[in-house]
């Protein structure tokens, strides 16, 4: 997932597999077996990862040939998952987090009120904010929220 950040466009499985054998130092057979995994199993059917269009290919598998190579990028929720990694500079993470905040659906889902509060605090507090939303993120993928800034919601109170 870290390979589809850093990328601007999206990218095959080929070229994923490649990535990852140049960072890991594996081999480009055993990189393209667990890329392939992962989308397949993973990524892809819990929708963090969407297909984004095919390449034409002229060699190949027949099913290739006629439908083209897949293409994936991050979707929206991958976004936000990837804005709650380690593994990315604190930069990227709040470029992510600030594209995920930008959506429409976003603000249906939180509020306006919401998510301006934490676009204020992530320009005062990254560090906190981005630990924050990592919990969120948490807890949305163990399937205790149904959205992943549920918990950030503003609770209405009632005097």
């Amino acid at each position: 997932m870290v390979c589809l950040v850093q990328q601007l466009s999206s990218m095959t499985k080929g070229a994923l597999a490649k990535e990852l054998a140049k960072k890991f130092k594996i081999s480009l057979r055993n990189a393209y077996t667990h890329v392939y995994q992962e989308l397949n199993d993973n990524l892809v059917p819990s929708g963090i990862v969407e297909v984004d269009g095919f390449l034409p290919a002229t060699r190949g598998p027949r099913v290739f040939q006629m439908n083209g190579v897949p293409c994936f990028r991050l979707s929206l929720l991958g976004t936000v998952v990837a804005a709650s990694l380690d593994e990315i500079d604190v930069e990227k993470r709040i470029e992510l987090l600030q594209q995920y905040l930008g959506d429409d659906s976003i603000v249906q889902q939180i509020g306006r009120d919401t998510k301006d509060e934490i676009l204020s605090h992530l320009d005062k507090f990254p560090d906190f904010t981005l630990e924050l939303i990592r919990y969120c993120v948490v807890q949305f993928l163990e399937g205790k929220t149904r959205y992943p800034l549920e918990n950030l919601k503003k609770k209405k109170r009632r005097l």
